[in-house]
């Protein structure tokens, strides 16, 4: 089934499961959804404002030009999404969320703060991070190259496990990069 163009509010869906529906170019707003099910489903050019995901299951999902903005994404397998994998994140609060074996080049992830997630094994290749705050989240064999983490906190990118070839981070991430390599800044 095909949904197209549709403005969906105020719901609240738990302990459910949803197969074989697409949506197209629809706006989602004040959703609740809490240990929900999505099975051969697919959401493309969606906007997500102010709804709240949590302890999501993915089955044949894809998620393709959707953007995110206020909302709170929580102990989700970002990993079962299947390719091609195109979101933004604006201003969102992002807990226990796992990036693994994603291709997520040139996405937008702003003023967003990421407590307990982990991005492995994936490509954020020109990827935006402006002020966004991290806490307790690993970057692990990512490639962050032309990534711009400006006006960032709590970021901490191990060099010698991630490419990180021409990023932007604050001087604070810059000296932890520095120490860890045995490189002592002296001013």
């Amino acid at each position: 089934m095909d949904i197209i163009e549709k403005r969906i509010t105020k719901r609240h869906l738990s302990e459910s499961e949803l197969s074989g529906v697409n949506y197209y170019n629809c706006i989602f707003e004040r959703i609740q959804l809490d240990n929900f099910n999505f099975r051969d489903c697919e959401f493309e050019k969606c906007r997500f404002v102010n709804c709240s995901i949590k302890n999501l299951k993915l089955n044949f999902f894809k998620l393709i030009d959707c953007e995110f903005k206020d909302c709170l994404l929580q102990g989700v397998n970002a990993a079962d999404i299947m390719f091609p994998c195109t979101f933004s994140l604006v201003n969102c609060d992002l807990r226990f969320v796992d990036f693994i074996s994603l291709r997520l080049q040139k996405s937008v992830f702003l003023s967003s703060r990421f407590r307990d997630c982990l991005f492995e094994e994936t490509d954020l290749r020109k990827s935006d991070f402006t002020g966004s705050e991290f806490n307790n989240t690993e970057f692990r064999h990512s490639d962050l190259s032309h990534c711009d983490f400006s006006m960032t906190e709590g970021l901490d990118i191990n060099p010698e496990i991630n490419r990180i070839l021409s990023i932007k981070i604050p001087q604070e991430a810059g000296l932890k990069i520095l120490k860890r390599m045995g490189v002592v800044v002296v001013g």
